[in-house]
């Protein structure tokens, strides 16, 4: 579970060069014939412009300069180490392992699985078979810790007025991914998720329901000063041991796609899919949960830990 985010920036050239920076740039360089070049291909890029916009194009630049500098200086400059945070067990990163959210699963995750060891040759497969029964041993005895943060991961409900409390919801699994692929780790009833594409869509993957505590205010004006401070800013850690692993299979014919190229625009033909296929949900680790807490401030002020027997 957990969803990916990307950006992409494009950044355009500025279309006249500045003729300080030209001055300063062939300077370095020694050679005023190359700054006389410089100087003239700008006054030719700036003809159509007036004087009073050239002028304010030159300042506007100078202002970006000199906040680019001071931002590097603050970068360069040495920051203070941050102090990690002091809780209790089973919270404390010095006591357990931490899975990222999305991230690469601890090593050797693919052990716990009754399924071939990964490799890419006969002898690499080997001997990781060899290491199998030990890996999966000091797996399944160590306690583990993720971190979330902000929704949807942790999301704070609005106010229900009549019953005087807030909901706050925690994801009930995470994602994280081995040598072999995607592994679902749940601490809530997981679900495995599947369906074989028609045509080009089709979905598989598990799903687990959210964990949910319910956060009562005392007073209209509180719940929304609480509200305005923490809608976007929860955190929360979940803490856990290992248990039962399973792989969902489901094998589907699927039907071949083949696409005939547009002779005017290529020659290209698009062919994929045809025969059998594995559609199921995959690998999925049930988590023998510990406890969750809940927190603001940057994980510092604990709203509420919620403690609860192995299942």
């Amino acid at each position: 579970m957990g969803a990916l985010s990307l950006s992409v920036l494009n950044d355009r050239p500025s279309l006249g060069a500045n003729v300080g920076q030209t001055f300063a740039r062939s300077m370095k360089r020694g050679s005023m014939v190359l700054f006389a070049a410089a100087l003239a291909a700008t006054l030719v890029s700036c003809q159509t412009k007036s004087a009073t916009e050239r002028v304010e194009e030159a300042l506007k630049r100078q202002e970006a300069e000199r906040a680019s500098a001071t931002s590097a200086q603050k970068t360069d400059a040495p920051q203070p180490a941050l102090r990690a945070l002091d809780l209790p067990s089973p919270y404390d990163l010095r006591e357990a392992t931490e899975i990222v959210a999305d991230g690469i699963c601890p090593t050797g995750f693919w052990t716990l699985f009754n399924d071939k060891p990964p490799g890419a040759t006969a002898e690499e497969r080997k001997q990781n078979e060899a290491l199998r029964k030990e890996r999966a041993k000091a797996l399944n005895a160590s306690t583990y810790i993720v971190r979330l943060r902000g929704s949807p991961l942790v999301s704070l409900s609005t106010f229900d007025a009549p019953a005087g409390k807030f909901v706050i919801s925690v994801a009930g699994s995470v994602s994280c991914r081995d040598e072999k692929g995607l592994v679902e780790i749940a601490w809530n009833t997981p679900k495995a998720v599947s369906t074989v594409p028609k045509g080009e869509v089709g979905i598989n993957h598990w799903e687990a329901g959210l964990e949910t505590f319910d956060y009562p205010m005392a007073s209209l004006s509180e719940a929304k000063a609480f509200y305005e401070q923490n809608r976007i800013n929860l955190s929360a850690r979940v803490a856990f041991t290992l248990g039962a692993t399973t792989i969902d299979h489901k094998m589907e014919k699927v039907a071949r796609v083949d696409i005939k190229p547009d002779l005017s625009v290529t020659t290209e033909r698009i062919q994929y899919g045809g025969g059998i296929e594995d559609w199921g949900a995959g690998r999925l680790v049930r988590a023998q949960l510990i406890g969750i807490r809940v927190a603001r401030d940057a994980e510092k002020t604990e709203l509420f830990d919620r403690r609860r027997n192995k299942r």
